[in-house]
């Protein structure tokens, strides 16, 4: 385990390892409010702006703060999973998930990716 530890950068790193992700930004915002991981976008919106209007700097809810900042990551993770999935992979395009209304979007053009196939 030392050796797969080490070839992927632990030890250099001191025991932490860092993949890098990359990421096309998700800009259409009727798209973003149309997953079911939105409403933690929309707390974390709400959260911040009550803070900022404070001017509070609420160290004991920091762990909540930090949930909400990773829900909204999670929601952008999401719409880019689903989109290199169909496209790696065009047979699972009948799953159950992608009945879902951000995926019936015209928003989620990912046919328009892969030469105007069309998943649903």
């Amino acid at each position: 385990m030392a050796a797969i530890r080490a070839a992927a950068g632990f030890e250099a790193a001191g025991g932490m390892y860092h993949n890098p992700r990359t990421t096309v930004p998700i800009v259409d915002e009727e798209l973003r409010q149309s997953t079911p991981f939105a409403k933690f976008e929309v707390a974390l919106d709400f959260v911040l702006e009550r803070h900022r209007l404070a001017r509070v700097h609420d160290e004991q809810k920091w762990t909540a703060l930090q949930f909400l900042h990773f829900m909204k990551e999670l929601n952008t993770i999401f719409l880019q999973d689903a989109a290199a999935m169909l496209i790696l992979h065009p047979e699972r395009s009948s799953h159950p998930i992608f009945r879902m209304a951000c995926f019936q979007s015209d928003a989620f053009s990912v046919r328009t990716w892969v030469g105007g196939l069309s998943f649903f």
